[in-house]
């Protein structure tokens, strides 16, 4: 394998030109504040990443039948375990989408030898630039934070963009949330500094002697650093009869809750996501809201950018994907569970081994179906009907139905 710097090679020899398109330029630019700083704009990034970090991409391939099955085991092993020497599949698709919601835009090259993918390498710039050239073929052009640029075609990069609206290749950049993240960071240095002024000394000094001028400073200087500074826990002065020391009575600006849930409620619904979600307090209703509006919207971006990048378009048209589940995410508690599979395995819906996954205990050696004899297929049903009706058909299907249901759900006596 070779490493990560080697990777990403300029291409020399190839005249490009800037990519012409409507609207904003074609240039990306990080946003210019940090609002990964700011404990509430992380928390809300870091409760999606979490979540859709769990995504299960599959290669499959669909077929004309309708059927379909599982694709390259190699690839899968890439996708699902490790993408590159550095990182796992969970640490990849985290750090992908902590970079989306940072910058509404979120990179990875994929790495090809021999036109076969070999890696999958997460790409944070400062900077891009798009061009083509004359035969069309769209490059990023990439700025590292280090100062170093590299050139990759866009058609090996799998590029995730939010809000996106006025350029035709970049989502747009952070600056709507900047006024929410740099109020929320002024309340914390307000919290900051009542604490610490809540305990200084301020007041006014008179002297009862007449000093000289470096004489009085030399003596405010003295009082100063022995009680109003940071280091005097006591907030107590001394002073004798050489001077008199009136204080100051202070009302520190305090941040009320109220206002405190007002700006994370500002960053949250930026973000899409309620703070439920960032605290793990969620009901099913919400985390189903939260899954439907977030989590799907996620997953089907994903599905349709990496199935467009690592397979060419005449692998697509022969039914080739990726596919993403979000099966791992859905959440449901247990009395939910409990009401779940009493409905669905009585119907033989699911397996003996699906229902133990779904409470979390081991699977058992031989997984099999079970299903209520107060359930019948369809097509029996059919021939049971016709049978109740007489239409001529009771002498061949009379041994079909026996132990069959009835209408009123109970079984029949084979004996009767």
């Amino acid at each position: 394998m070779a490493r990560l710097t080697d990777l990403f090679k300029r291409r020399d020899g190839r005249r490009t030109e800037r990519l012409e398109v409507t609207g904003r330029p074609a240039t990306f630019t990080a946003f210019s504040g940090d609002p990964y700083s700011n404990d509430v704009f992380r928390a809300g990034v870091d409760a999606i990443a979490r979540l859709a970090a769990k995504f299960l991409l599959t290669p499959v391939v669909r077929f004309s039948d309708g059927t379909s099955a599982q694709g390259d085991d190699r690839l899968a092993r890439l996708l699902q375990v490790e993408p590159n020497p550095l990182m796992t599949a969970y640490d990849l698709l985290y750090m992908q989408y902590t970079h989306l919601y940072l910058h509404n835009n979120s990179y990875v090259y994929v790495h090809r030898e021999g036109g076969r993918v070999v890696g999958l390498y997460p790409v944070h710039v400062s900077h891009c630039d798009y061009t083509q050239d004359q035969a069309g073929n769209v490059y990023c052009e990439f700025t590292f934070a280090n100062g170093r640029a590299y050139t990759l075609p866009y058609r090996d990069v799998i590029h995730l963009r939010r809000h996106f609206n006025s350029a035709d290749v970049e989502g747009d950049p952070n600056d709507a949330i900047a006024a929410g993240v740099e109020l929320a960071d002024v309340q914390n240095q307000g919290i900051r500094n009542a604490i610490k002024t809540a305990g200084s000394i301020r007041g006014i000094v008179h002297f009862t002697q007449i000093m000289s001028a470096d004489k009085l400073k030399e003596q405010k200087e003295a009082f100063v650093k022995d009680y109003l500074s940071l280091e005097n826990s006591g907030g107590i002065a001394a002073v004798d009869q050489s001077m008199e020391y009136t204080p100051i009575e202070q009302k520190p600006l305090t941040i009320s809750k109220e206002d405190q849930d007002a700006t994370k409620a500002k960053i949250y619904n930026y973000l899409g996501i309620g703070e439920s979600i960032v605290n793990s307090t969620f009901t099913d209703d919400e985390f189903g809201a939260f899954d439907e509006a977030v989590i799907e919207a996620l997953a089907l971006q994903t599905e349709l950018e990496y199935t467009r990048k690592i397979y060419t378009p005449e692998q697509i048209a022969g039914g080739r994907k990726i596919d993403c589940s979000t099966s791992r995410l859905h959440f449901i508690n247990n009395a939910r569970k409990v009401e779940l599979l009493n409905s669905a395995v009585p119907m033989g819906v699911i397996t003996i081994n699906q229902a133990l996954d779904l409470m979390g205990l081991p699977p058992i050696a031989e997984d099999r179906r079970i299903q209520s004899l107060n359930y019948a297929s369809a097509e029996l049903v059919d021939q049971y009907q016709l049978f109740k009706a007489g239409n001529g058909a009771v002498h061949s299907m009379s041994g079909d139905f026996a132990g069959a249901p009835d209408d009123d759900g109970t079984e029949n006596d084979p004996t009767a």
